[in-house]
């Protein structure tokens, strides 16, 4: 991820196309979900939790 460049991610769980969760191998976890703003927009939010 451009925005984490140096944290390792294993996937946890998803819900495609919604969201995604990963564990992270600094013990924190990684949450990314998708929300479609029309036919050609999507809002992305990604939210880490130590």
């Amino acid at each position: 991820m451009r925005w984490l460049p140096d944290l390792e991610l294993s996937e946890r769980t998803s819900r495609r196309p919604r969201s995604v969760r990963f564990d992270a191998a600094d013990g924190s976890r990684v949450s990314v979900t998708f929300d479609a703003k029309g036919a050609e927009k999507t809002a992305v939010a990604v939210e880490q939790e130590e």
